[in-house]
């Protein structure tokens, strides 16, 4: 599970339901009173890994019922670490070739797999970064930035900002494909 994960429970009582708790471990999340039971759980305020997802419902005569299901929690963050925020690139910046390197910001969870990184120039597709290991041993997505170039929204004739985004393309624990996007990176082009 990532992001932000729509937990919904389905009880029924002969007396009446009169809520329904929902815990992520031993923390309560919140309760809902009304069906569809249910509770927004924003996974990113958890640990990388399994955890135990509960639903506690309570009828108006003070009997309780629970069930539990285990999940795992699996928001690959990703970042640009290269080039850096306001940084100058471009002929006239004596940088024609940029290299975009994004890296994970922690640990890849076990399970989860990218398949795929690209990156985007002022919205619009320049390529698809390559795999590659960092001297740390962790996993980096490199793509080499011709500027001189057209690509993506890259006009090489054109001086001004340009935003450097990357989407990543990744099948989370569970086996679905996700994707998200980094944030971006904004560097002025001196042609």
């Amino acid at each position: 599970m990532s992001g932000v994960e729509t937990l919904e429970v389905e009880a029924s009582d002969n007396v009446g339901v009169a809520k329904v708790e929902f815990y992520a471990g031993a923390t309560k999340l919140g309760e809902d009173d009304a069906a569809p039971y249910q509770w927004d759980w924003d996974t990113t305020r958890y640990p990388e890994g399994p955890i135990t997802l509960k639903a506690r419902a309570l009828d108006r005569a003070g009997n309780v019922s629970e069930a539990q299901l285990e999940v795992t929690v699996a928001n690959a963050i990703f970042r640009i670490t290269t080039p850096a925020d306001g940084e100058q690139v471009g002929p006239g910046a004596g940088r024609e070739i940029v290299t975009v390197t994004i890296g994970l910001n922690g640990t890849v969870p076990a399970g989860v797999r990218v398949n795929r990184v690209e990156v985007y120039i002022n919205g619009l597709l320049a390529g698809t970064a390559s795999s590659q290991n960092a001297g740390d041993g962790s996993q980096i997505f490199v793509y080499a930035w011709d500027t001189r170039s057209q690509v993506g929204g890259h006009d090489p004739t054109a001086s001004g900002d340009r935003v450097i985004t990357a989407k990543v393309i990744y099948t989370n624990a569970e086996g679905e494909t996700v994707d998200t996007f980094t944030d971006g990176v904004r560097v002025t082009y001196r042609p």
